[in-house]
């Protein structure tokens, strides 16, 4: 792994980082380069006096940092075909992502059982083009608002492959009908007590 310098600037070449200096650590742009073996699977010994890299072509692909987020992220391929040939690659620039929040939603209902019983699942993904801190899935299941079904349970969902491996949600009950309400409402005048869902 090869670590630019702060101000965003990386050299192979031995004159800007001796290849034998921390060869290959990768932990920041101190760290020497050297490439042991070839496509022919040749091996040779750090050599500062040589290139760090053989005849070959290689693939450059940035990684994910903090510095490069909401960027689309510099892959390409070089060619190394001469010795002691320094190959400019210019300034490489980062596009930013355009902003896109988006999702897709899978919804699913077992036949009843014998208990009369049924399970309602709702699979969803982010097909966003960033991260997206929030998804919001509103769905309203018809049988239970017109009395037909009665909730008995929520499974709150897990999520995978998350930023931080942390999910947050926020579950209403479905709303009680008008009858319930008004008892609730009777209820708390009764005892003074303020409810907010």
């Amino acid at each position: 792994m090869l670590v630019t310098d702060e101000n965003g600037m990386a050299n192979t070449a031995s004159s800007w980082v001796p290849h034998s200096r921390n060869t290959n650590a990768g932990t920041s742009a101190k760290d020497g380069i050297w490439f042991e073996r070839d496509s022919h699977g040749g091996a040779a010994k750090v050599n500062d006096d040589l290139g760090a890299l053989p005849y070959d072509t290689y693939e450059i692909e940035e990684l994910p940092c903090k510095e490069n987020e909401g960027t689309v992220l510099a892959h390409f391929t070089i060619t190394i075909s001469r010795d002691n040939t320094t190959l400019d690659l210019g300034t490489v620039d980062n596009d930013t992502i355009p902003l896109a929040i988006s999702g897709e939603v899978d919804k699913r209902e077992t036949l009843l059982n014998e208990a009369g019983s049924f399970d309602y699942s709702i699979d969803y993904r982010s097909t966003s083009s960033t991260w997206a801190d929030e998804f919001t899935m509103t769905d309203t299941i018809t049988c239970a608002e017109d009395g037909y079904a009665h909730l008995t349970g929520i499974a709150t969902p897990v999520s995978f492959e998350g930023y931080d491996g942390m999910m947050n949600v926020v579950s209403n009950q479905l709303r009680p009908g008008k009858e319930q309400e008004k008892a609730a409402s009777e209820e708390d005048g009764k005892t003074g007590k303020d409810q907010r869902q």
